[in-house]
């Protein structure tokens, strides 16, 4: 994983924002521009699906920072009671 991964995810992320917020402005000044977004072949224009597809990947890049950075520093995501619970399995010899 190393220090790449949280960079690299977070910088998606903040590109994927920026270019979020440019198509919402232009969408709501009623601009009708050519997006080849899936491909050169397949232009469409832009449209509040492409809105709504890069708010899924903003949200994946983020969590995927999120998660990463919580593995650089050795902590770890689960609940409390998860962890006990698997400590608990593994004390007592339980699969």
């Amino acid at each position: 994983t190393g220090v790449g991964l949280p960079v690299a995810s977070y910088g998606s992320a903040a590109l994927l924002l920026a270019f979020s917020a440019a198509v919402i402005i232009n969408l709501r000044r009623g601009r009708e521009i050519a997006c080849a977004c899936t491909g050169v072949a397949d232009e469409q224009p832009i449209s509040w699906g492409l809105v709504a597809r890069n708010g899924v990947l903003i949200l994946v890049a983020v969590w995927l920072g999120w998660h990463s950075t919580a593995m650089l520093a050795g902590v770890s995501r689960t609940t409390p009671s998860r962890r006990c619970a698997a400590t608990d399995s593994a004390r007592w010899g339980h699969q």
